[in-house]
């Protein structure tokens, strides 16, 4: 059965996005256009029922998938009738070939319906495999028709009849497009194929056979833009479009008659008209008879006469020309004439020249008539022409420096000036103007005045004072001229000039000596006549060296015995008339070591003297400012008491007893106790030093006593003359360090009178017998003592008559009442070390103070008073406790004092002396206080024996001294302990009985916590009669068990940043140390160590930049962040650039015209706010010469004035400073 398939094409979507026709044929090659036909297939079956009815989509141009059948079918599908689409199976492949599409797609079978060209076994198993095969047909009616034909199954032969799927061959690139198979040019083309332009050439303008310029006219309206034009077979070497009618071109050399063709490359155009080469003519014939022309290359041979294209120009040259005047007459031309013609002519200008004569081959004369500017000159024999290139100039007749324009004006033709009222002379070079005298000024320059005639001077005039220009001229009048002059010597020409006339005065400007003010203070200045001003020795300054410089400062002080002394201060260069007195004593033998200290030789005396020093007529004298102060003493004899405790205790000398170590005193009968080193007290310089003994008393009772020794600082105090207290400081806070294992350091301040003076109190232990040297002289320091240094920085005294005197307080007491005596005892040591003692006593022990009668005082080793204060101060006395208060009274100083008292604890014999205070027991009388008494003995008994069980095993384990640290806290009532008696028998304890004679044993037991904070709290509980179980919640109170060696606190130890160690650390709480950093960057670790033992911190210490105060005072100084310390400019100096150093020193006067003058001082770099008044007056013309000196002008005035100068926020005034005098007059005309 043959099938009919009738398909017709829809082209709903026949054209892409690009515009472009999608041809079958070489669809390969289009496949990037896209267009979508849609195939309607009607299949007429003969043996079926119904029709079926198949819509293909195809994308002929891609290679993407083909659209969905409705969601059904993916790709192709097929449609039975109008009620059902099955699918024909999912498309494989697309094969585009040149005029075959081949679609592959999976087949379908439906009930066998459909013949499937493939296996009908199974679905989707075979590919079925459709050929479209292509053919054109372009000569058909419009309407487009397909018809295929199945020509085996599945296999459709495809005929597209229409002018639409066929291409178009040989049509022009670039100017056509395909259409229906034909060829669509494009405005620029026209022809089947479209290789013809759309031109027309209708005229041609030619050129000779040389080639050159030529023209094409005719339509070139639609001509392309990158068009070539040949000749022949030769392009054109330059084209151009006038305009749509006319083309330009630049021929190539040719003959004859040539083709014009007009292409671009792709299409062109052939002209009808041809293009005719002609012969050329000679420009002008070539001058004939001068030259003849070659007509077959239109070029002219020129003879020896003439050159040129067209031999026009004669062969001759113009090198100069020597012109007349503007009257005309003869002139010269030179230059090269060999080859002139005969009958040459001459033009100057437009004038013909008469009188012309070649005077040889390089000269001819002419004669020429009146004129005047330039002219140009022709020679020209008719035919032939020469233009010379050198001018010629009329010229006029000079006047005499041109009438000193434009004061005069010239007669060009006389040479004569005519000049105007403001100038006379030959040449108005003459200023009308006469001056009769001058009033001159001094050599510091400054107004003057010119008296004459002026009434026709010129407005802009200047005035020269010798070769120096004159400034502020202003012409006050027709008679009077004002002027202001620099400084001047001698007599000068005055000069009065506009710049083109002048007038020199035949009166001189005579520059007047100006005296120095003072004459300078002879001999101590030397005037410059010329300028006015003093130069000034080293001793004097001020603008007539009328102010002294020499000053004293200081002396240094000597003992009453006199001997070498220094002055400081500034003295500048000495003389030999140099003379110093001290009080009534002439100093000797005197030397000037610099300009700042002088040393001499004093005689003996005694208290406060004044210093006068005088140089020639100059002289300073200060009152009570030098001091002979005592001479260190030595104490006077002392009797041998007690035969000085015998051999073996002391050895009687002259001077007293000197006693062998352990013992002291002036009978050697007290022995030193060696007890441990104290415990420090963090908080301030108080010593104190606990002695426990235990003896039996007459009832062969063992009897414990405590004693209890205080070292104290209690204040400082300035007395007047007459001892009078007049200021009191006493010291609240101490800053505190530890030196080493032995010495401690405390440093506090105050502040009197705005001066801060700092106290600085050294605590040094020894442990054994050591000497040392102090002023001079050594000292020996007995074994388990304390020294205190003491140092006292600048302090100001109201007085110089006045003394400093720091009181120091030494107290003992025992914690027993009855039976006992205390008893204090103060005067000179017999020893030979030439000190005070003080010895405070309670029962056989005592405190034992040594006060060295010397001081170093200003460095210098000096004589001190040591006076017991008792009388005058609150003092405790009782039989249980001795107290004594010692002033230390030291004289004026300037820079420093350190004084050096030591102390240590004796044992001998109970006081028995008259003055003792005793305590007795009475027994005749047991009344209600001596069972009181009692009671509170047992109380302390009782409380010294768990303070020494206490103490016991904290010295066992080398720790910190508890006992101090327990009675402090006791006396805080921190810890409460509390003991009752009553009626009822004693509790028995094991080994005891009921008896109070006896002992009961309470055993203490202690248990420590370590790792709590907080206060610290002692708790105690009876486990079990008489055992107490006590615990120390606190680190002070534990010991360290398995400690590293030598460690005596578990807390106090040495603070290190990064690598570096700090200089200073102190505790001032149990949660805060503070510590003295040394410089670094960054971020560094913190270690805390005592050599043995460490704690690395896990936080580290960040260095930051350090600010500097007051940001250096802004534009004054700039702040180095590392350090935060400021880098002054020159104009300031302080802490944070604070202090101006700018100051005023003198300045040179002026007449009352005012002028310049000069202002000496300090004021470092100027900038441009520099502002300076004389009073209402501001100066002008500001200029720093150097950094001590400082130039201006200034307005006229009269009398003293104020100066004030301003540099930024510097301010600087100094009152009745600038004097302005009177000018020197001359008399009246009589």
């Amino acid at each position: 059965m043959q099938i009919y398939l009738f398909i017709y094409i829809f082209f709903s979507s026949f054209f892409n996005i690009n515009g472009s026709i999608c041809s079958f044929k070489n669809a390969i090659k289009d496949s990037v256009i896209d267009f979508e036909p849609i195939f309607n297939l009607y299949v007429v079956d003969m043996g079926f029922v119904g029709t079926y009815e198949s819509n293909i989509y195809f994308d002929f141009c891609t290679n993407s998938p083909l659209v969905e059948c409705n969601g059904i079918g993916i790709n192709i599908c097929q449609k039975l009738s109008s009620s059902e689409i099955f699918d024909l199976g999912s498309l494989f492949n697309v094969i585009f070939s040149d005029n075959i599409i081949q679609v592959t797609y999976k087949a379908t079978v439906v009930d066998g319906a459909l013949s499937t060209c493939a296996d009908p076994t199974a679905y989707e198993k075979y590919k079925r495999v459709t050929d479209f095969l292509f053919t054109c047909d372009k000569d058909v009616p419009e309407k487009t028709v397909v018809f295929a034909l199945e020509t085996q199954p599945c296999h459709y032969e495809i005929r597209m009849v229409g002018k639409e799927f066929c291409d178009c061959d040989s049509c022009a690139q670039i100017h056509s497009s395909c259409y229906n198979g034909r060829c669509q040019c494009d405005q620029y083309t026209t022809g089947e194929t479209c290789n013809q332009l759309k031109i027309k050439i209708a005229q041609v303008i030619s050129t000779s056979i040389n080639g050159g310029r030529g023209y094409l006219f005719g339509d070139f309206g639609s001509i392309v833009s990158n068009f070539q034009v040949f000749i022949g077979v030769i392009q054109c070497g330059y084209t151009s479009l006038i305009d749509p009618s006319q083309i330009e071109i630049l021929a190539p050399p040719g003959s004859g008659f040539q083709s014009i063709t007009i292409t671009d490359g792709i299409s062109s155009y052939h002209s009808p008209i041809l293009f005719e080469y002609t012969f050329t003519t000679c420009l002008n014939d070539c001058s004939p008879p001068h030259g003849n022309c070659d007509l077959a290359i239109g070029v002219c041979s020129c003879n020896n006469q003439t050159f040129g294209t067209n031999c026009e120009l004669l062969n001759i040259r113009i090198d100069s020309i020597i012109s007349t005047t503007i009257n005309g007459g003869v002139g010269y031309l030179n230059g090269d004439f060999r080859f002139m013609t005969p009958n040459f002519k001459v033009f100057v200008g437009e004038t013909l020249c008469t009188d012309v004569e070649l005077v040889n081959a390089t000269t001819i004369r002419i004669s020429v008539l009146p004129d005047n500017g330039f002219k140009k000159v022709n020679i020209s024999d008719g035919i032939s022409s020469y233009d010379s290139p050198v001018l010629f100039e009329y010229i006029n007749v000079p006047c005499l420096g041109n009438c000193s324009q434009p004061h005069g004006e010239c007669n060009l033709f006389l040479g004569v000036c005519t000049c105007d009222n403001q100038t006379n002379g030959i040449g108005c070079e003459f200023l009308n103007i006469k001056i009769d005298s001058i009033i001159s000024t001094t050599i510091i320059g400054g107004v003057g005045y010119i008296n004459g005639e002026f009434q026709f001077i010129i407005p802009n005039f200047t005035i020269f004072v010798g070769e120096t220009l004159g400034t502020e001229i202003e012409l006050v009048n027709e008679t009077t001229i004002r002027i202001s002059v620099p400084p001047g010597v001698g007599f000068k020409n005055v000069t009065i000039t506009d710049g083109v006339s002048s007038y020199l005065s035949p009166i001189l400007f005579e520059y007047i000596n100006v005296p120095c003010l003072y004459n300078c203070s002879q001999p101590h200045g030397e005037c410059n006549l010329f300028t006015g001003f003093c130069t000034c020795d080293s001793q004097t300054n001020g603008t007539g060296c009328e102010i002294s410089r020499i000053y004293i400062d200081s002396i240094d002080p000597t003992d009453e015995n006199g001997g070498k002394t220094y002055l400081y201060g500034f003295f500048g260069n000495t003389t030999s008339n140099l003379f110093i007195q001290i009080g009534d004593n002439h100093c000797n033998n005197t030397q000037q070591i610099n300009e700042t200290l002088i040393k001499c030789y004093v005689g003996i005396g005694s208290g406060f003297k004044d210093v006068l020093l005088q140089d020639r007529d100059l002289q300073v004298k200060v009152e009570k400012l030098f001091q002979y102060f005592a001479p260190i003493t030595t104490n006077a004899p002392k009797p041998c008491l007690n035969n000085c405790g015998g051999p073996n205790q002391g050895v009687c000398l002259s001077s007293g007893c000197s006693c062998i170590s352990p013992w002291i005193g002036n009978d050697c009968m007290y022995k030193i106790v060696n007890i441990p080193q104290p415990s420090i007290n963090y908080s301030n310089p108080i010593t104190e030093i606990p002695l426990f003994e235990s003896i039996n008393n007459t009832n062969k009772e063992i009897e414990n006593k405590l004693f209890i020794s205080l070292i104290s600082i209690v204040k400082l105090r300035e007395l007047d003359f007459n001892s009078k207290e007049v200021n009191s400081f006493t010291f609240k806070e101490w800053e505190f360090k530890i030196i080493n294992s032995e010495t401690s350091q405390f440093k506090t301040n105050f502040k009197n009178s705005g001066l801060n003076t700092n106290v600085t109190v050294t605590l040094q232990w020894f442990k054994t017998e050591a000497d040392f040297e102090f002023g001079n002289q050594v000292i020996k320091m007995n074994p388990s003592s304390i020294k205190y240094t003491i140092e006292i920085s600048e302090f100001k005294f109201l007085s110089k008559l006045n003394q400093l005197q720091l009181i120091m307080k030494a107290s003992i007491s025992v914690n027993k009442t009855s039976e006992i005596c205390a008893d204090k005892e103060f005067g000179e040591t017999s020893n030979g070390d030439d000190s005070n003692y003080l010895k405070v006593q309670v029962d056989n022990h005592s405190l034992y103070g040594r006060f060295i009668k010397r001081a170093l005082i200003d460095s210098i080793p000096r004589s001190i008073e040591n006076v017991q204060l008792d009388s005058s101060m609150n003092i405790v006395d009782s039989a249980s406790e001795s107290q004594s208060f010692i002033g230390i009274s030291v004289p004026y100083f300037k820079k420093q004092i350190i004084i050096d008292p030591d102390f240590s604890i004796l044992v001998g014999t109970p006081s028995n002396s008259f003055n003792s205070i005793c305590s007795l027991n009475d027994s005749n009388n047991f009344s209600k206080t001596k069972i009181s008494a009692i009671v509170i003995s047992g109380f302390f008994g009782i409380l010294t024996v768990l303070t020494i069980a206490i103490y016991s095993y904290y010295k066992k384990k080398h720790d910190r001294n508890v006992i101090n640290e327990l009675r402090l806290k006791m006396t805080t009532k921190q810890v409460d302990i509390l003991i009752y008696k009553s009626d009822a028998n004693v509790i028995e304890c094991p080994g005891s009985v009921s008896n109070e004679n006896l002992k009961r044993v309470t055993d203490f037991h202690f248990n420590c916590k370590k790792n709590v904070s907080g206060i610290s709290v002692i708790s105690a509980s009876e486990s079990q009669q008489c055992h107490y179980e006590i615990r120390m919640d606190s680190k002070d109170f534990c010991d360290c068990d398995n400690c590293a060696q030598n460690h005596s606190s578990c807390y106090n130890g040495k603070f290190f940043i990064g690598d570096l160690k700090c200089e200073y650390t102190k505790l001032i709480n149990p949660t805060k140390i503070e510590i003295l950093t040394p410089p670094g960057s960054g971020n560094q670790s913190i270690t805390i160590t005592d050599g043995i033992s460490s704690y690395l911190s896990p936080f580290l210490f960040e260095y930051t930049f350090t600010l500097c105060l007051n940001n250096c005072s802004q534009s004054h100084g700039v702040c180095d962040l590392s350090i935060g310390v400021c880098a002054c400019d020159n104009q300031t100096n302080g802490t944070v650039v604070e202090n101006p150093r700018i100051y005023i020193d003198s300045i040179n006067s002026t007449y009352e015209n005012g002028g310049t003058a000069y202002l000496y001082g300090y004021f470092g770099n100027t900038f441009s706010n520099l502002f300076i008044q004389i009073r209402d007056s501001h100066c002008n013309n500001t200029q720093q010469i150097n950094e001590t000196l400082i130039k201006f002008d200034l307005g006229e005035g009269s009398g003293f004035k104020d100066v004030s100068l301003q540099e930024r926020d510097l301010q600087v005034k100094v009152e009745k400073l600038f004097q302005y005098f009177a000018p020197i007059t001359t008399n009246p005309p009589k």
